[in-house]
């Protein structure tokens, strides 16, 4: 009996250095987000200002935020789109002037405020944390790592008026 809870506590150790940490955005990642803002039903274009929105309290939210300041800064073109970084702390969250919200991860139940920014002011919301998106905290999720995978969260979406074409909506997840 010892053998088997020795072996079966050593497999359930095994599974938990196995499983994958919360992955950083990647370049990846903002490239799907723009090609997603360009399948809406109203499909954005041009200069699109993209509220990246941290917790200035929670250090991994907000070093995502500089990554994401670096990785966009100077624009970053995606088809017809061209992404503009601005930070936003979540305090400042109700007057920042974007088109576009990016929930930076980490932010576990903080991101409550953006969901109802969201809704409130119908922007889209875009996170690399899948389970923001679970939550309905934001609508939309994107991974690019190890497979591409667009997960949106159906009420959430309705609530902040992110629609998609039917097209692209043969291509995501909806939960």
């Amino acid at each position: 009996m010892a053998r088997y809870r020795a072996a079966l506590l050593l497999v359930c150790c095994a599974g938990l250095q196995a499983a994958p940490a919360q992955a950083d955005v990647t370049a990846g990642d903002l490239q799907i987000m723009g090609r997603a803002l360009g399948f809406l039903d109203k499909p954005m274009s041009g200069e699109v200002t993209v509220g990246i929105v941290y917790a200035s309290d929670n250090a991994q939210s907000a070093q995502e935020a500089e990554e994401l300041q670096r990785m966009l800064a100077g624009g970053l073109r995606v088809g017809s789109v061209l992404l503009k970084p601005v930070p936003v702390a979540l305090e400042h969250l109700p007057q920042a002037r974007v088109d576009v919200l990016f929930l930076t991860g980490g932010l576990g139940a903080q991101a409550k405020s953006v969901g109802i920014a969201s809704s409130t002011r119908q922007l889209p919301c875009i996170t690399a944390d899948l389970s923001q998106v679970r939550s309905g905290r934001c609508a939309v999720g994107v991974s690019a790592q190890p497979t591409v995978e667009i997960l949106v969260n159906r009420a959430a979406a309705l609530a902040s008026g992110t629609a998609f074409s039917t097209l692209f909506r043969m291509m995501i997840n909806e939960i």
